[in-house]
């Protein structure tokens, strides 16, 4: 966290209640600044949010390659019905390969999230 940024109060409040949790109320005894607990809440917090939007962008990536792949053939591209097979059946794998990445990213994750 940069010198000038402040936790978000989400953080504070987190911070707040372990150090609670541990000391009780009052806070007596407690050696460390509520500001410190803090900023290293806030800090778990900014990577938690980075593997979110990155988790995030993927998805949306891969939902965009599906919606390409998902829609109807034109005219032109397709004459006889071997043809409408033929691109029906390109586009499904495209679509069973994007969905296994998909699966495959997200368990990955699980265990960083």
């Amino acid at each position: 966290m940069s010198a000038d940024s402040k936790p978000r109060k989400s953080a504070v409040d987190t911070a707040e209640k372990v150090l609670t949790a541990i000391y009780g109320e009052d806070l007596e005894g407690c050696p460390i600044t509520l500001e410190a607990v803090s900023e290293v809440v806030e800090e778990g917090m900014i990577a938690e949010t980075k593997n979110y939007k990155m988790l995030n962008e993927a998805l949306i990536g891969a939902i965009r390659q599906i919606q390409n792949v998902s829609t109807p053939p034109n005219k032109e591209e397709v004459e006889t019905i071997e043809e409408v097979a033929e691109v029906l059946g390109e586009r499904a794998d495209v679509i069973h390969q994007v969905t296994t990445k998909i699966l495959e990213a997200w368990e990955k994750a699980k265990g960083q999230l």
